[in-house]
């Protein structure tokens, strides 16, 4: 999918759907009045992980589609529909391939920051704000929850540790310590675009679980700022089983790529809104993987796998799915090419 699109279906209260809009259907062609949402989008047999329905939210609240890696914002609404009862009409919107959202985008320095902020908003955070390494000062946009207005500018290295000393419970201060000062942060942000951080928190008596989501603002040589989100996971994975059956659904753990179903998943939802294109598919083989995993053991293995995976990623078009299947069979489908650049494609993945 390409720029923006929206749409709209609606569920009873046992998540049947009873109704879909067209423009629901391009985005989500395997909706089906009758049947259960969480099983048409995720093969689920019980409500996704983030579902707002099921955590009682209204309002919207923005999350990244694992299977097409798009960033989508639902919008859940009470309303009342003829022969079912208090129904949820589910408004959904995509803002297109992450990676065509990056490209497309100028790069001044706000605008960089900008889209830092946009990947951290991926999930609900209650804090939002960016960090300037030279200049070891804070801007915070959001607070609980809300914009904070005026913009508040702060010291980050007093504050960060004013937080960590106040709420992080002991055994894993050390910890925050070392991976939120900034010496470590500007080297690590120069290998990773961005970094998620789980620690735990101690409020009112209570232990919670916690997060920050923490993105690289420019490129990794000339870099002098990151965003940072705050989030709870409490509330947005309750259930840390159901947070992991959702991420082995769509992505192979080892390439990083989609995995078997996934792949397939995403070749129909391709064969249904890209009707007017033809496609070509590319299959890799990596031959002896048994005797490869013997000579430089599994983890010498594995990051072999990821380097052919970092490559196809490199490699990847518009309209297109990248699969692993197992057993060193790697996947690509993508638009058809004209023959001399398909064989430029061949001999890169070679």
């Amino acid at each position: 999918m390409q720029g923006s699109t929206s749409g709209c279906y609606i569920i009873d209260a046992d998540y049947n759907i009873v109704n879909v809009n067209e423009a629901a259907k391009i985005v989500y062609p395997q909706l089906e009045v009758g049947k259960k949402c969480y099983a048409c989008l995720m093969a689920l047999d019980h409500p996704c992980g983030p579902c707002p329905v099921a955590a009682g939210r209204e309002g919207p609240n923005t999350y990244v589609d694992p299977l097409r890696n798009i960033l989508e914002t639902v919008d859940a609404v009470k309303i009342p529909y003829p022969g079912h009862g208090d129904c949820r009409a589910m408004v959904i919107g995509t803002m297109g391939e992450n990676a065509l959202l990056t490209a497309t985008l100028p790069t001044s320095p706000q605008e960089l920051l900008t889209l830092a902020l946009v990947k951290a908003l991926t999930v609900d955070n209650s804090d939002v704000y960016s960090v300037n390494i030279r200049k070891d000062t804070a801007t915070m946009f959001r607070h609980n929850y809300q914009s904070a207005e005026p913009v508040q500018t702060f010291t980050y290295t007093e504050s960060n540790e004013n937080y960590i000393s106040t709420y992080v419970i002991p055994e894993d201060q050390p910890m925050m310590r070392a991976q939120t000062s900034l010496a470590h942060l500007e080297q690590a942000l120069k290998e990773k675009e961005m970094l998620i951080l789980h620690y735990r928190v101690r409020y009112q008596g209570e232990q919670h679980y916690f997060y920050r989501r923490i993105a690289r603002i420019g490129e990794a040589d000339s870099f002098e700022s990151f965003s940072v989100g705050v989030g709870c996971e409490d509330e947005a994975v309750r259930n840390l089983e159901d947070a992991r059956s959702m991420r082995e659904i769509a992505q192979d753990p080892v390439t990083g790529l989609y995995n078997k179903k996934a792949f397939f998943r995403r070749c129909e939802q391709l064969m249904a809104t890209c009707e007017e294109l033809s496609f070509d598919l590319i299959v890799i083989c990596l031959e002896n993987l048994g005797a490869l995993n013997h000579q430089l053991g599994r983890k010498g293995g594995d990051r072999v796998l990821a380097g052919i995976s970092e490559k196809m990623l490199e490699l990847r078009l518009d309209n297109s799915a990248i699969g692993y299947m197992g057993a060193g069979m790697f996947v690509s489908i993508f638009p058809s090419q004209e023959p001399k650049k398909l064989k430029l494609m061949m001999d890169a993945f070679r």
